[in-house]
């Protein structure tokens, strides 16, 4: 009947019986197997409420309505991105193979995807594959009948020139700036064409107040996560809230909050009956638990938040959540703060508008002299600040183990050449030992005069380094990677700039906090002026708080102390340096390497 031999397998898959059960219980069957997991099969029993959203591609509809996109401000242990991304792949190229678009927030996770998703689509048969060699290129897998596109902020228009019916969106808030291209959620819809079978996924935790997971979750119906009472004659409904996690009682009047006591009786009080609820409850209340909409969206998208509450991972116990709350408020810590609300309770973080003052900066003064480090142990590392034509500056600062700072010099210079005469002939005395040191690490920013920049760092390639800001938001705020076409082991020191302002004129400068960031006794006024410009504004067309760009103010001072900040933090391995991203108990299990892609030098 056949007179090629493809055709029969094409009319077979064409008319293969597609089980009539969600998505998710598919999974379950043990059609595929999980690599490098603790359970090699598929469970949504930890994770019911992402259920949900695979039952929403495989059958699109909601109050008669047809839905096209769903969104979830989710949390870090929610699981959204198994369930509802790479299920939803496998299931449509078992049963009904079309073109997608997975977008992520680095080409390192989009490694850990494909590592997750390849080995499970062979599972589902080889037939899947075509015989070109090349089909599992890095950023594009080419199956039978479609093609699977990775692809996100590390590439600027990602989306253009592909046609994909479904597109997932995965941490969209960590995407980093995309040129000129406009509403990367936006963008990425358009690539469906407006397709039939047109759907779009949008995952992350959220960032800041209306950026564009918050943006997209006021699109939509805005369902809540509710769960039962479990106490017998209540069984209220309700969505699990942090303001009633209750944990006062753990308090010692002689040393404060009794950790041991937080881990094992912090509970959780029921709001209509008042009883207590206990992380034991939490499978049952889940295992009955439903969405239910809390607002009137656009009808073709359906839009969730998640927070870790509900979750019943071992390290997210009530008394887990409720010990990293403590650590925050009793460290007066601003980032521990914004890292809770983000990643544990699937809330946007929202700034206030702050100005630094030359108070501020003089507050910062100690008495010891221009010239001198005031304290022994400690390493002398430089920061320059190159301008396009003018403005060179450069800073020395002393630094210990633990990331406090001194400062030591600073100056004007003509370029980046200059910091090869700075490193030679600068030495200076320690006030406590005597001895005379030379700066042993130096870091140049190399936005402007970049060839210059590399030619220099060449001659020291183990003692001086490029380093350059960026906009926008990524998985980990401060990265070493390789120069392309440049020796091995040369890279570039690339740092999230929104991140390091906050450090440097928020945390040292305007609040104070440890480390600490000491000026000598001397300091000049153009230096406290140029580290007193910086403000943060409420943007006129949307309305959050931003740095300001344009201000005439000088602050070449400021940049090259910042560059030095974000280098020590990077050597020490500090705050900025860890990565920020879901840590599962599959990621324990794995024990993966979030190290950087090349070798730290060792600081003294």
């Amino acid at each position: 009947m056949f007179s090629s031999p493809w055709l029969p397998e094409l009319f077979a898959r064409a008319f293969a019986e597609i089980p009539d059960v969600p998505i998710w219980q598919w999974a379950e069957s043990g059609a595929f197997t999980l690599r490098k997991s603790p359970e090699p099969t598929y469970r949504s029993k930890r994770t019911p409420w992402t259920r949900r959203a695979g039952d929403l591609l495989r059958k699109p509809w909601h109050n008669g309505r047809r839905i096209r996109r769903f969104g979830s401000k989710k949390s870090s242990q929610s699981g959204y991105t198994e369930s509802c991304i790479l299920n939803s792949i496998r299931w449509t190229a078992k049963y009904r193979p079309r073109n997608c678009i997975i977008s992520l927030d680095s080409q390192k996770e989009v490694g850990n995807v494909r590592d997750r998703l390849i080995p499970t689509l062979l599972d589902l048969g080889q037939e899947l594959f075509t015989d070109n060699k090349d089909d599992l290129s890095k950023f594009k897998c080419k199956l039978r009948g479609m093609d699977i596109w990775f692809d996100g902020s590390f590439t600027a228009g990602g989306f253009s020139n592909k046609f994909a019916p479904w597109v997932f969106n995965d941490e969209i808030d960590l995407y980093g700036e995309v040129g000129e291209e406009g509403n990367t959620v936006e963008n990425y819809w358009s690539r469906t064409k407006q397709a039939d079978d047109a759907f779009q996924v949008v995952l992350s935790k959220p960032a800041e107040k209306d950026g564009p997971i918050d943006s997209f979750y006021e699109l939509g119906n805005k369902e809540l996560w509710h769960v039962p009472c479990p106490h017998p004659g209540c069984h209220d409904l309700q969505p699990l809230e942090w303001s009633r996690v209750e944990f006062g009682h753990c308090r010692d009047l002689a040393t404060g909050w009794d950790k041991e006591r937080v881990l094992n009786e912090t509970f959780y009080r029921c709001r209509k009956c008042g009883q207590p609820i206990y992380d034991r409850h939490k499978q049952w209340m889940n295992d009955n638990g439903v969405w239910i909409p809390t607002a009137k969206g656009d009808p073709e998208i359906v839009t969730q938040h998640m927070s870790d509450l509900p979750s019943m991972l071992s390290g997210s116990t009530w008394g887990h959540l409720a010990n990293e709350w403590i650590r925050a408020e009793a460290n007066d810590d601003r980032q521990l703060r914004q890292t809770f609300r983000q990643q544990r309770l699937g809330e946007a973080w929202e700034e206030k508008i702050r100005r630094i003052e030359i108070p501020d900066v003089l507050k910062l003064r100690k008495p010891y002299r221009r010239g001198t480090i005031p304290h022994g142990k400690c390493a002398l590392i430089a920061g320059m600040d190159i301008g396009l034509y003018t403005n060179t500056r450069w800073v020395v600062w002393a630094f210990n183990r633990q990331g406090e700072m001194w400062l030591v010099d600073w100056g004007v210079a003509t370029g980046p050449a200059d910091m090869i005469s700075l490193m030679r002939a600068k030495r200076y005395a320690c006030a406590e030992t005597g001895a005379k040191q030379s700066i042993q690490f130096a870091f140049i920013d190399a936005r402007y005069r970049t060839d210059e920049v590399y030619e220099t760092c060449l001659l020291a390639p183990t003692q001086i380094f490029p380093t350059m800001g960026k906009k926008g938001l990524a998985a980990r705020s401060i990265s070493y990677q390789q120069i392309p076409d440049k020796p091995v082991g040369f890279g570039l020191l690339s740092f999230i700039n929104r991140d390091a302002m906050f450090d440097l004129y928020i945390d040292r400068i305007k609040e104070q906090k440890p480390p600490g960031l000491h000026l000598c006794e001397d300091i000049d006024e153009i230096f406290v002026r140029e580290h007193s410009a910086e403000r943060l504004i409420r943007h006129k067309r949307t309305n959050r708080v931003v740095w300001e760009d344009d201000h005439k103010r000088p602050n070449h001072y400021g940049d090259a102390t910042k560059i030095v900040l974000t280098a020590i933090d990077w050597l020490i391995g500090g705050r900025r340096s860890r990565l920020v991203s879901d840590v599962t108990e599959q990621d324990a299990a794995e024990g993966g390497d979030f190290g950087d892609e090349l070798a730290r030098p060792v600081a003294a």
